[in-house]
Order: structure tokens, then C-alpha cells, then sequence
């Protein structure tokens, strides 16, 4: 049970302008009202505890305590584990914080078993991750995973549980690899997805994502092999690039094989180039642009035709012939010739 380390008891409530400018922001709603609910109790004779602070809040338990753990990992208050097993929650004095974002070094840092360790003992976010992560691996963590983790915390500055979703998407698809969890985190960092909401939110774009792929990968006839990395290019520069649909990348592949008698991925990506440059963005202005090329091809294949204008053999008239004339003709030459 979490319960509100009390100070000396005022009328008013100092809320640090280092909270309002740095905190806040980047935190949940939920958070920031949890928070300054647990700091209105250090002023009073009789503060409330994590159900209650949920019922008055709207809000359920878990939220309450997973505050305190994210503002724990931010360093604005301290978890200390009480003889019942629970935790008190102190407030720091933020007097002395620093106001100037966090700036990450380009390096990871090297940590030393003992300072992980240290660290884990008066921070019970930290024991949480590696408990975990260490179930969804189904195995105790090594020296170098329990670093790695670390690192995702104190160089990456990810939530506890960004870090704890971000693991278990990554074991959903078999990926247990602590190398790749750590491609994932540090791409993560970069776009700045460093919230559970944030997480969530990508977690749904890549599952979207997935699921546009491999429907373009059964259209192409792919089903036993996974994609090439050029293949994977070209189908998400149609998708995102050209922002095209399944159904007009279906329909690209047919003109395809029915032009070329096959499926080639270049012949498919100047297709949708050619419907991305016009603006065609839907299947009916597709097939209605085919129809008017085709139109068109008949049209000047007719109009150009050559006209027949005829030879000096056809223009020749010709008169009509009396056989019986030619025949006569002949018996007098040939009586002439005899005499």
C-alpha cells in the first residue's frame, strides 16, 4: 500500500513553477492530477491513500500507483519500501532542479553491476522492470540485458512502462533477442515516444502497418518466404510514399501481369508513380483513366490508318475485253503465217 509521506502542515500548497515547466508537459493528465493530489496530502493531518485519491480523481488504483512509479523514474519523488512490504511516497524538494531538458549522449553509457544493483535497492520502478522482462524472456537476466535495460532508463529516459510494453511487443513477435529490443527502444528515443500513450499509439500504427503489407504480399503470391528488404521498400514507398491503397496496388499488380505477362515490383512502382503524379488516389479514377488511354489509343490508331489512294495499277482503266474479237485475230495470223 502506497501512502503520502506528510510535511509540515499549511494553508497553502507550493507547487514548484520547475513542475509546471519541465514536468508537466510531457507527462499524462491523469499523472499530473495524481500528483498534485498526493502533494495536497503532504499538507494535511489525514492524507489519503491510493483508493481513495483514485475514487476522488475518477481514476482506477493501478493508474495511482503507476504515477508514482513515472514520477519516481523522473526524480520528483522517492519510493521507499516500508516494513509491511508497501511503499511511501516522498515528495522531493524541487528547489535545485535542473530546468534545462535532458540532453542524451550519443554513447551508451558503461554501468557497473554494483551501480545497477544500487540503483534497483532504493528504486522499486527498477526492480519492477527487471522482474518483468525477466518473466516475458522466461529466463533470469544477464549482466549485459539487465545493462541494456538500465540504459533504456537512465540514457534513454523511457518510462518504466514504455519499456515494459515495448518488451512484450517485441517477444509477441518472437523477437527475444536483447539486440533487437534495443533497436527498438533507441527508435523509440528518437521519435521521441517516450510516454505509454505515445507507445500505444505507435504499437497501433505498426500493427496497421502490418497488417496493409502482408495483403499486399498475398497479392503479390508471396506466402512462404518473408519480404525481401528492397521488396519491403517498394511496398511501403507505395503505401506511404504514394499513400495508395490495397485496392489500387492490387489493381496496379493486374495491368502488370496482364501487360507483361508477370509481376515486376518496378513496373508496379512507375504505376502507382504515374497515379501519384496525376493525383489519382482512388481504384474508380484509376480504371476510368484507363479507359480513356485505351480510348485514346484506339482513336489515333484509327484516325491514323493510311487511306488507300491507290497505285497506277489500280487507278488503270480498264477496257472491256471481246474475247471472240481476240480469238479471230489469232486464226488470221496464224493462216497469214502458213501461206
Amino acid at each position: 500500500m502506497y501512502h503520502i509521506v506528510k510535511k509540515e502542515s499549511h494553508t497553502n500548497m507550493e507547487l514548484p513553477t520547475v513542475f509546471v515547466d519541465r514536468y508537466m508537459p510531457s507527462a499524462r493528465p491523469a499523472f499530473v492530477k495524481i500528483y498534485l493530489m498526493g502533494l495536497r496530502q503532504c499538507y494535511t493531518s489525514k492524507p489519503k491513500g491510493n483508493k481513495e485519491i483514485a475514487q476522488e480523481l475518477g481514476l482506477l488504483e493501478s493508474e495511482v500507483i503507476e504515477a508514482w512509479k513515472y514520477w519516481a523514474q523522473q526524480g520528483i519523488i522517492r519510493l521507499k519500501q516500508n516494513e509491511g512490504g508497501g511503499y511511501e511516497v516522498e515528495f522531493l524538494d524541487l528547489s535545485n532542479a535542473r530546468t534545462e531538458p535532458y540532453v542524451r549522449t550519443e554513447t551508451k553509457p558503461t554501468y557497473t553491476s554494483d551501480e545497477i544493483c544500487d540503483r534497483a535497492e532504493d528504486d522499486a520502478n527498477l526492480q519492477h522492470m527487471f522482474t518483468q522482462v525477466s518473466k516475458m524472456l522466461g529466463k533470469p537476466l544477464s549482466t549485459v540485458e539487465a545493462e541494456t535495460l538500465f540504459g533504456f532508463y537512465d540514457w534513454l529516459r523511457l518510462p518504466i512502462d514504455v519499456i515494459i510494453l515495448l518488451v512484450s511487443y517485441c517477444v509477441s513477435i518472437g523477437k527475444k533477442n536483447m539486440r533487437y529490443i534495443e533497436k527498438v527502444a533507441l527508435n523509440w528515443a528518437d521519435q521521441d515516444i517516450n510516454t505509454y500513450e505515445k507507445a500505444e499509439q505507435n504499437l497501433k500504427q505498426m500493427q496497421e502497418s502490418n497488417v496493409k503489407i502482408n495483403r499486399v504480399k498475398k497479392i503479390m503470391g508471396i506466402y512462404d518466404r518473408q519480404l525481401q528488404e528492397p521488396e519491403l521498400l517498394h511496398i511501403k514507398k507505395w503505401l506511404y510514399e504514394f499513400q495508395m491503397p490495397v485496392e489500387m496496388i492490387q489493381f496496379a499488380c493486374e495491368k502488370c501481369a496482364l501487360n507483361t505477362g508477370k509481376l515486376s515490383i518496378p513496373y508496379i512502382t512507375g504505376i502507382l508513380e504515374k497515379w501519384h503524379d496525376k493525383g489519382i488516389k482512388t481504384l474508380q479514377a484509376a480504371k476510368e483513366e484507363g479507359d480513356a488511354h485505351q480510348q485514346k489509343k484506339s482513336e489515333k490508331n484509327s484516325s491514323g490508318k493510311p487511306q488507300n489512294k491507290g497505285t497506277k495499277f489500280t487507278n488503270f482503266k480498264q477496257d472491256k475485253l471481246d474475247f471472240s474479237d481476240i480469238e479471230r485475230r489469232a486464226l488470221v495470223r496464224k493462216n497469214n503465217a502458213e501461206g
